[in-house]
């Protein structure tokens, strides 16, 4: 069970931040960052040391919420809501059609 829930939670849509550099002073090294996991930090010496361990740290960093039977804060994803609307009888076009992006009770139109 706590497998699947592990294997469930890698396959959210994760915001990732960065690899982003950091100098402090004049040490400097990356850090990467998942927006949701505001405790969640790769850092490493280069750029591509940092991408190469994020699976493996996002992976132990949920494991740890699983393992004390705990869900961690997860990505907020947009429901969906299609519509066309049609003109007055008899015509054929379309007066507006889109797609309605619905975010915590705030509606966006994004329309043709």
């Amino acid at each position: 069970m706590q497998l699947n829930m592990l294997q469930e939670l890698m396959t959210k849509p994760w915001t990732w931040v960065g690899p982003t550099k950091v100098t402090e002073g004049r040490k400097v090294h990356w850090q990467l960052r998942i927006r949701e996991l505001p405790d969640f930090l790769v850092a490493g010496r280069t750029e591509d040391e940092v991408r190469e361990e994020a699976a493996a740290a996002l992976e132990a960093f949920l494991a740890s919420y699983v393992d004390a039977g705990e869900v961690p804060p997860l990505p907020t994803v947009p429901h969906w809501r299609f519509y066309v609307m049609g003109s007055q009888l008899g015509e054929d076009d379309l007066l507006v059609s889109g797609v309605e992006k619905l975010f915590a009770g705030t509606t966006d139109l994004v329309t043709k």
